[in-house]
């Protein structure tokens, strides 16, 4: 858009010149005025963008040695195990059946952080070991008080520029290094998008030890939607190729998806090597407990969205109907569709909501809608609300503890994107017993076209706001609460643990061939040879970029400088 508005300044210029006497000079200093003005926008816009950037730059410098670093941690930490299994103090050389697992979880997604990722791998993590089994965490973050001595959230980490709630890694640091080279693993599991999973790959793959790598976010949609520029958008995409993609299509043995439609519109993959992740849900805290349940969290949710006589009405089952979304709030959940179908409701009802409305008057409308959530896209959001005066609760970011009650106060729960890979909170939302309104995409078609009411989906392609508002409508109904209550969901996280223990094994099995041939002294040699021609291969090249770098440093700052080894 700013490049379009600098041409057609530089248009209204042109005419300006062509004009004559007064009108010529008056045309010309708007327009170059203008001008300025929209080149001065951009190159702000610019800046923001460098500066959101933060410490991206410093990390690049320091990437390459840090990398070097970790390889040279894994080396030695696989000569130490060659050392060991020669004087025969090491029995795992091959893998022996037992009653558990030792499995390696990497991944960048963990609460506090709030969204789908997160919860899921929490989840997992905690049934596991459960289960006695013996899970090591490699992450970017973790609550305190969940940390145990398995947990290792310190790798090190950049803020996501795309999404500044989130920390990415951007190197394994020294520690997952040895870990990977010294210890036997069962099963190592990468969570993408990941930075560093073709250095785990590349390691795992060297000692032969099975890869699960499971696939959560559209890059391709996220790189389309954020990335204006088409060589910065084709650049990132080709790293993101080299980095994660193309690795996990040559060296993982399993990759893995919420859907299989995504995983083959994501990246090639053999179907004897593909899965679906399981996925589940905390089926008791989010279905109501008891009779009242459902009408008592009905109240506080009417209550705290501002409606007169919120008790009474959630006793008697009236009351406005309560559209509600949890979501992340950018451009690509498009949250603002709802705001259409919420307009169209209203004039249907014939009653009006004018700008500045009060919250008084606003809560007395027939139609409420509850949004949960936070993100870059909020601001907008609320300013087109006071703007129209809709009758719409911005709740911010609400703790997952705290989700269910909202669910079941609600009359249906929305989404509006076709982003999604999975979409964690319409499970959870159908789990308390609340009928979900969502899109017609691949995804949601794949999960859930043939369990749920057709009437419940609406098509995006065609009328977003009258289809949307028939699919609330329909999913608004007591009939649609009764029809969940008759085909509740079961999708439990216990169960989905253990079918995701039953992919590991395997996927253990698959690789087990593999791993045996490691047990003799030969490839034992030989695998040493390659370990020490790695060494003096990342030293030398190690040495090489210290120099250049040296230099450079120096000519920056006006030295002479002579580097005589």
């Amino acid at each position: 858009p700013s490049f379009a508005a600098v041409a057609g300044l530089c248009a209204r210029v042109r005419q300006a010149r062509e004009c004559e006497g007064d009108t010529c000079t008056g045309l010309t200093r708007v327009a170059a005025r203008g001008l300025g003005m929209t080149i001065i926008t951009v190159l702000r816009n610019w800046r923001a963008e460098l500066c959101a950037l933060g410490n991206i730059p410093l990390v690049i410098l320091i990437y390459i040695p840090r990398l070097f670093i970790s390889i040279i941690v894994v080396i030695v930490a696989q000569f130490c195990r060659l050392g060991a299994w020669c004087i025969d103090e090491t029995s795992d050389i091959t893998r022996q059946p037992k009653v558990n697992k030792r499995i390696l979880i990497v991944t960048d997604y963990l609460p506090p952080q709030t969204h789908g990722i997160a919860i899921r791998f929490q989840q997992y993590i905690t049934h596991m070991r459960s289960h006695g089994h013996e899970v090591h965490v490699f992450a970017t973050t973790q609550r305190p008080e969940l940390e145990t001595s398995f947990d290792h959230p310190r790798l090190p980490s950049v803020i996501n520029p795309w999404n500044v709630q989130n920390r990415m890694a951007y190197n394994p640091g020294a520690r997952l290094a040895w870990t990977l080279g010294a210890r036997q693993w069962d099963m190592v599991h990468v969570v993408y998008p990941s930075l560093i999973g073709a250095f785990v790959i590349a390691v795992c793959g060297w000692r032969r030890i099975p890869v699960y790598c499971s696939h959560h976010v559209d890059i391709d949609f996220y790189a389309r939607r954020y990335t204006r520029f088409k060589v910065v958008r084709t650049f990132g995409m080709l790293l993101y190729d080299l980095l994660a993609r193309w690795p996990c299509q040559r060296g993982a043995t399993v990759n893995a998806a919420p859907t299989l439609q995504f995983l083959r519109a994501h990246m090639r993959v053999d179907p004897a090597k593909s899965a679906r992740i399981p996925t589940g849900v905390a089926i008791e805290a989010f279905k109501p407990q008891h009779v009242g349940h459902r009408q008592a969290d009905r109240r506080a949710l009417l209550e705290r969205i501002g409606v007169p006589d919120a008790g009474s009405k959630a006793e008697a089952g009236k009351g406005p109907a309560v559209w509600l979304l949890v979501q992340r709030l950018a451009p690509e959940k498009d949250t603002g569709l709802v705001f259409g179908a919420l307009a169209a409701a209203l004039e249907q009802a014939g009653v009006s909501s004018t700008p500045h409305t009060s919250a008084t008057a606003t809560g007395s409308l027939p139609v409420q809608v509850v949004i949960a959530g936070d993100g870059p896209s909020m601001a907008a959001l609320q300013a087109e609300v006071r703007e129209r005066g809709l009758p719409v609760t911005f709740l911010g970011s609400v703790d997952h503890k705290n989700l269910p009650a909202l669910y079941r106060g609600a009359s249906c729960f929305v989404t509006c994107s076709t982003s999604e890979t999975y979409g964690l909170t319409v499970v959870e939302a159908l789990a308390s017993g609340t009928p979900a309104v969502m899109p017609h995409c691949e995804v949601f078609d794949e999960l859930h076209k043939e369990r749920l009411p057709p009437s419940w989906f609406y098509d995006p392609a065609h009328l977003q706001s009258v289809a949307l508002l028939v699919a609330l409508r329909a999913a608004s109904t007591p009939e649609a609460a009764a029809w969940l209550v008759e085909n509740p969901i079961k999708l439990s996280w216990e169960t989905s643990t253990e079918e995701l223990l039953a992919q590991y094994e395997k996927a253990i099995e698959y690789n087990l061939p593999y791993r045996r041939e490691k047990s003799s002294h030969k490839v034992a040699l030989v695998h040493s040879l390659i370990a020490s021609a790695t060494f003096f291969a990342v030293w030398w090249l190690m040495r090489i970029y210290s120099r250049y770098i040296i230099r450079l440093f120096a000519r920056a700052m006006l030295l002479d400088v002579t580097i005589s080894n």
